[in-house]
């Protein structure tokens, strides 16, 4: 009843706070892992307030962890259109054309990630990918290596690196590289996302606070 007032209103003011609380609803039940509800309050988000980059944002993050990679396209190509040089929207659209097998798309978001950020390990990590993929083995070598550099040991990368390395006949350097996959995931800095996991550190403790005013009787 309340949001059918503030709609009948229409006052962009009352639509943006509506927005808003949608939306820190979906932040709460996507981190508490209840999905439908998460997906239901940032589309509610976006179709109140479409101009706020993060709602669909988020959408597309939700979208690729169900597997609905075209619905995830869409979020990020319209997260995008706001704002194109957003390189973790980039990384994730890569990734899911990637996903999807689309080479030519996926390079394409991972090389303007690069030309944002040099060096920057997730992009390396996606054209890297992509050349395994296309049997250019020195190329994959070149950017996989540069992209090993950067990275965190035993990510996912040394993987990669050893197909490739396997592709040029060199099985030792394979065999190295494969050993040293701990199965680490190329990351990448990404401030909605670390946003939400905040929140997760934050409701453990105010949980953990609760309990021990109860404990204390500051039932208040």
């Amino acid at each position: 009843a309340l949001e059918a007032e503030i709609l009948e209103r229409s006052k962009g003011d009352d639509r943006v706070a509506l927005a808003q609380a949608y939306g820190e609803l979906g932040k709460l039940a996507f981190v508490y892992d209840v999905r439908d509800s998460a997906a239901a309050a940032w589309k509610r988000a976006a179709d109140l307030q479409p101009s706020a980059f993060r709602w669909h944002y988020y959408l597309a993050v939700l979208h690729r962890s169900r597997a609905e990679l075209e619905a995830a396209v869409d979020r990020l190509q319209t997260a995008l259109e706001l704002r194109p040089d957003d390189v973790p929207a980039l990384i994730r659209l890569g990734r899911v054309h990637l996903d999807r097998g689309e080479l030519d798309r996926a390079a394409e978001s991972f090389e303007r990630a690069l030309e944002l950020e040099e060096g920057l390990p997730a992009a390396l990590d996606g054209l890297g990918r992509i050349a395994v993929s296309e049997r250019r083995f020195e190329d994959a070598v070149t950017l996989l290596e540069e992209a090993v550099a950067g990275a965190p040991p035993g990510s996912t990368l040394h993987h990669q690196l050893g197909l490739a390395y396997r592709g040029l006949g060199d099985l030792e350097l394979a065999r190295r590289h494969l050993d040293q996959n701990q199965g680490v995931q190329v990351g990448f800095a990404d401030p909605l996302m670390e946003q939400l996991a905040g929140m997760v550190r934050s409701a453990h403790a105010r949980v953990r606070a609760a309990l021990e005013a109860q404990r204390a009787g500051r039932l208040d």
